[in-house]
């Protein structure tokens, strides 16, 4: 299990490694001082919500795929949800799904939903106007 670390990090729940190195190149790109923790799945990623609780290091905000092995991102959604201390941190979900049913289910919770990458500068755009609304 990854340690939470000490600084501004935001948790990103992905099985997909070109992703998370996407949103990496961004926030490199924009000089962003913060730092990327994933998760490859929704249980792995509850347990090290766990542990961040306990050492009081919660992200700044948590990035979530939809489609994901062992704990899918609408039942790690409702996992997060209902627990006090982690419903507080802001949520996106980053998905390839435009699915309605996927959509209007987040819409519905009034969550960003990001479709992620056909056009890479149009999602690196898309993801730093939401970090800049919720990390200062």
């Amino acid at each position: 299990m990854i340690t939470p670390p000490d600084k501004q990090y935001i948790l990103y729940i992905e099985d997909d490694p070109e992703d998370v190195e996407l949103l990496d190149h961004v926030l490199q790109e924009k000089n962003l001082p913060i730092r990327i923790v994933q998760m490859l799945n929704g249980a792995d990623a509850l347990d090290f919500l766990e542990k961040a609780k306990v050492m009081n290091l919660l992200p700044e905000m948590i990035l979530l795929d939809i489609n994901m092995p062992k704990l899918d991102g609408k039942e790690t959604f409702v996992c997060i949800k209902a627990d006090k201390r982690l419903a507080r941190i802001p949520l996106a979900v980053l998905s390839t799904s435009n699915l309605d049913m996927d959509t209007s289910y987040f819409k519905k919770y009034h969550i960003p939903y990001i479709i992620k990458p056909g056009d890479t500068k149009k999602f690196g755009q898309e993801i730093m106007e939401l970090i800049k609304r919720v990390i200062r």
